[in-house]
Formats: structure tokens, sequence, C-alpha cells
């Protein structure tokens, strides 16, 4: 079914602020052009993997703040993404193999973060601003994301340590 009053040749769609829980499967498949999807401030608890594909060669930035998300949604192969906005959910982990390496932004203050995979934040090349703050039960940032370009931005709570690679004081929490 179509979404919104968005056609084919459509850029943008605006469906933030709708009370919206879940999507029918291929919902977005006569979008190919969409390049900005703002879906914040829903009641999102999942994003299944197949929603959003169709978008996968063309989104620029998707919003999926202020929802009930408890994970990243898979974007690895989101090649054209640059903005992704995750904060203010109840995301508790960053896997290594959910985020794509063209983002430039990533959102993830004000979430339940609890571990970060080692390597889920070096794979992201291109990123300038990273935000973590407001997550109370991070500990830690593996040291190897802190190698980041010097021109990134990144913000988190005092207290908030580089994580080694090895040992009991500094290895990444466990998942939980």
């Amino acid at each position: 079914s179509r979404v919104g009053s968005c056609e084919d040749d459509c850029f943008e769609l605006r469906l933030d602020s709708r009370k919206l829980q879940e999507f029918e499967e291929g919902v977005f498949a006569d979008l190919p052009n969409l390049r900005f999807l703002w879906l914040h401030a829903n009641r999102l608890s999942a994003i299944p993997h197949p929603t959003l594909v169709p978008l996968s060669a063309s989104l620029v930035e998707l919003t999926l703040y202020e929802n009930a998300l408890t994970e990243i949604p898979q974007l690895s192969s989101f090649r054209s993404l640059q903005t992704l906005s995750l904060h203010t959910n109840r995301i508790r982990e960053v896997p290594s193999d959910r985020l794509p390496a063209s983002l430039s932004e990533l959102k993830l203050h004000n979430n339940e973060l609890r571990w970060i995979a080692p390597d889920a934040l070096s794979l992201l090349e291109a990123l300038e601003t990273l935000t973590l703050h407001g997550n109370s039960r991070l500990r830690c940032v593996p040291t190897i994301s802190l190698g980041l370009e010097d021109e990134t931005m990144i913000s988190v709570d005092k207290g908030v340590r580089p994580c080694s690679s090895g040992g009991e004081n500094g290895a990444p929490l466990t998942r939980k």
C-alpha cells in the first residue's frame, strides 16, 4: 500500500509523530528515489530488515529518534546513508554488522547502551559526528573507534573511557 502522499519520484517523506507501530512488508518498494525518511516520534519498536531494503541505494538521511527501538536496524548495505538519528530509544548495543560505512553522522545519545562491538565504529570511515552521551550504563568506548579522523566529534558522558582490547578493567561490557 502507498505511504503518505508520496509519488514514485518522491525524494523526501515525513511520517513523524503519527503514532506508527509497524509497517507492512513492501511499503517502501515503490519509492526507489527516496533520499530523506523521517520516522521519528512514533511508537516503532523494531524495523524488520526487508522493510527498508528498497531504499538501500538512495536513502541519505533516516531519522528514527524518539521511538521504542531496542536494536539498530540492519543498514550495513545502505551505501548512500550519511545521517542516522537513533537517539532517545531503548537501544542496548551496537553490533559490528548493522551500520553502513558511508555514515558521517550517527546519533545514539539517550539510549540504554551497554556494549559497543570492538569494530562497530572503526568501520565508519566517513564518520564526522558521533553522539553517545546520556547512556548511563555505557562505561567505555572501543579504543579503535577513538582512532577516527581528528575532525570527528565524539560526545560521551564524563567517566566513559576507552576500552582496551583485553583485560578485565578495560574490556567492553558484556552483553546482557
